[in-house]
C-alpha cells in the first residue's frame, strides 16, 4: 500500500522537474554588436553552445542574453554563424540557447595572458608535464599539445603557468 501512495509522487514530481529543449529557428548569422565589414575574421570555434549541459542550463531570458552568452565564452568571439535558436523549458520557466560557430579577430585572442602557441608548464600526480597551447576553447580552458606526444588534453587555466623554451 505505501509502495503504490509514492509512485504517485515520484511521477508527478520527474514530470515537473523534466527540462524540454526545441528547436525554434536556424539562421545564417546573428550577432549583437556592430561588425567592421572591411576586416578580415575568421572563425575562431565550432559548434560552441551545443553541448547537451550548456543547452539545458543556459539562463538566457532573450536571445540576445543567449548570443552573448556563447560569443563572449570564446575568447574573441564577435558574432556567430551557421546558428541554431533553441528555447529551454524548465518548469514553468522559458529559456533560450544558442549554438553555432564563432568568428573573431583571431590574431588578437588572448585569456589570462595565454594565446595560441604560447608554452605552458603544469604539474600531475606523475610529475611537471609541458606543452603548447593549441586553442583558447573558452574562458575556463585550453587545448594543449603535450610535449613529445601528439596527445591534446583540456586544462584550467588556473592550473598552468607560461614557461620559455631553451
Amino acid at each position: 500500500m505505501k509502495k503504490l501512495f509514492f509512485i504517485p509522487i515520484i511521477i508527478s514530481f520527474v514530470s515537473c522537474s523534466s527540462i524540454q529543449t526545441m528547436q525554434i529557428g536556424q539562421l545564417n548569422m546573428i550577432s549583437t554588436r556592430n561588425i567592421d565589414s572591411n576586416f578580415d575574421y575568421s572563425q575562431i570555434s565550432t559548434y560552441s553552445g551545443s553541448s547537451q549541459k550548456e543547452l539545458r542550463t543556459t539562463k538566457a531570458i532573450s536571445v540576445e542574453d543567449a548570443v552573448n552568452s556563447v560569443v563572449k565564452s570564446v575568447p574573441g568571439g564577435e558574432f556567430l554563424m551557421n546558428v541554431k535558436l533553441y528555447r529551454v523549458k524548465r518548469g514553468d520557466n522559458y529559456f533560450y540557447s544558442v549554438e553555432g560557430d564563432v568568428w573573431g579577430k583571431k590574431e588578437s585572442v588572448s585569456y589570462r595572458g595565454f594565446k595560441e602557441g604560447d608554452n605552458v608548464v603544469w604539474s600531475t600526480i606523475k610529475g611537471v608535464k609541458t606543452g603548447v597551447i593549441k586553442s583558447l576553447r573558452n574562458d575556463n580552458i585550453c587545448l594543449i599539445l603535450i610535449d613529445g606526444t601528439d596527445k591534446i588534453i583540456e586544462i584550467s587555466y588556473d592550473k598552468i603557468s607560461k614557461y620559455i623554451k631553451e
